[in-house]
């Protein structure tokens, strides 16, 4: 704990993987992921944690494309409501 305190007061930054990037890569390393608890019983099931998996990919998919469609200008800035563009 006291190096904790000590590596948080140097002003180091804590990181953490998201749980999608701990399951993309156990399933390209051709295993079934599996949260388990300090004994290895299994708390969620393989096929839980891959729905969950590719729910969260499909969100990341519908995003790009939602960004992909709408592409900001730069530069560019919204009219005021009512301004007619001559």
């Amino acid at each position: 704990m006291l190096e904790e305190n000590v590596v948080s007061q140097a002003g180091a930054k804590h990181q953490t993987t998201p749980e999608t990037e701990i399951v993309r890569q156990i399933v390209e390393a051709g295993y079934k992921p599996a949260q388990r608890d300090s004994l290895y019983g299994i708390v969620k099931e393989p096929e839980r944690v891959l729905a969950e998996y590719e729910a969260a990919l499909q969100a990341a998919r519908d995003a790009s494309a939602a960004d992909a469609a709408n592409p900001v200008r730069v530069g560019a800035s919204p009219s005021p409501a009512g301004a007619s563009a001559d």
